[in-house]
C-alpha cells in the first residue's frame, strides 16, 4: 500500500494504491460513518478496509483521490459513503459516475440501488431502469419518461462515455464526478 500526492498542472490529487492480498478491514463499520436508520441490510454491518476509509477521509478534506485496488474490494463503497453522508447532510448534493459500459454501470446501478432503498432514499427500478435519487442514464433509458423527468433532481446518476458527448446538456452540474473501473 503506497501513497503519494501527485502534481500535474496545479492540480493535486492523493493517489491510493490496495492490496487485497494483504488487507485487514478496520473496526468501522458503514453504520459508523453514515445515519442507516432502519436499514438492517448487511451493507450497514460490513466492516470497512483502510483504503475505503482513507478515500472518504480524503474526500471530506476536498481532496482528489485516484483508488486503485482490485476488483471486489470495494472501490465503489468508498465513494458512495461519502456521497451519502453529503446528501443526507445536503440533499441537493449530486453524483456523476462515469462507467466505461452499460452492463458495468447496469451491475453497479442495481447494487446502488438496493443499498440506496435500504437506507430510505426515494429510489425505484422498473426491470433495468432506475430513477428517482439514483438514475441510470444510458441509451437504453435516456428516452424513458421517468429516467429524463428525473435527471434534474436525482443525487447520482450512473452512465457511459458515450451518453456525456451526446447529452452532456440534460445533466446538471454535479458536486462529486466519478470514473470507476
Amino acid at each position: 500500500q503506497r501513497q503519494m500526492c501527485i502534481r500535474d498542472r496545479d492540480y493535486a490529487y492523493i493517489l491510493k494504491t490496495f492490496n487485497s492480498e494483504k488487507a485487514e478491514k478496520t473496526n468501522v463499520k458503514v453504520r459508523d460513518l453514515i445515519d442507516c436508520g432502519s436499514c438492517n441490510s448487511e451493507f450497514c454491518d460490513y466492516f470497512l478496509y483502510p483504503h475505503q476509509l482513507e478515500v472518504v477521509k480524503a474526500l471530506e478534506r476536498g481532496e482528489s483521490v485516484v483508488l486503485t485496488a482490485p476488483t471486489g474490494s470495494g472501490k465503489t463503497e468508498s465513494w458512495f459513503l461519502y456521497a451519502v453522508k453529503r446528501i443526507k447532510e445536503n440533499g441537493g448534493f449530486r453524483v456523476l459516475a462515469v462507467y466505461p459500459t452499460k452492463s458495468l454501470a447496469s451491475d453497479q446501478a442495481y447494487r446502488l440501488y438496493n443499498y440506496m432503498k435500504c437506507l430510505g432514499f426515494n429510489v425505484h427500478k422498473d426491470g433495468t431502469v432506475y430513477y428517482g435519487s439514483l438514475v441510470r442514464y444510458d441509451g437504453d433509458t435516456s428516452r424513458k419518461a421517468d429516467v429524463r423527468n428525473s435527471l434534474s433532481t436525482a443525487n447520482i446518476i450512473l452512465t457511459n462515455p458515450q451518453m456525456l458527448f451526446n447529452n452532456l446538456t440534460n445533466i446538471r452540474r454535479p458536486n462529486l464526478v466519478v470514473l470507476d473501473e
